[in-house]
């Protein structure tokens, strides 16, 4: 799994386009712009999202029953 991203600065403002490997953009800005999120708020949203995706995913797969014929001790 490897991670892409492209930065494009829009003319005219205080503004970047970030797209990432799937297509999908977020516009970042200045306060004093205040057409897209803070580059540093985008991180910390980055930063909460990322372990939540990892609950998500593996949390309901802990609670899946064993296959048959297995203890369940390591």
């Amino acid at each position: 799994m490897s991670g892409q991203t492209t930065l494009r600065w829009i003319p005219g403002g205080n503004r970047f386009v970030s797209t990432d490997s799937t297509g999908h953009s977020v516009v970042m800005s200045t306060p004093k712009e205040n057409s897209g999120m803070k580059p540093s708020e985008l991180i910390l949203s980055a930063w909460r999202a990322a372990p939540q995706w990892m609950l998500w995913i593996f949390l309901p797969k802990a609670h899946s029953p064993l296959p048959p014929g297995s203890s369940g001790h390591c």
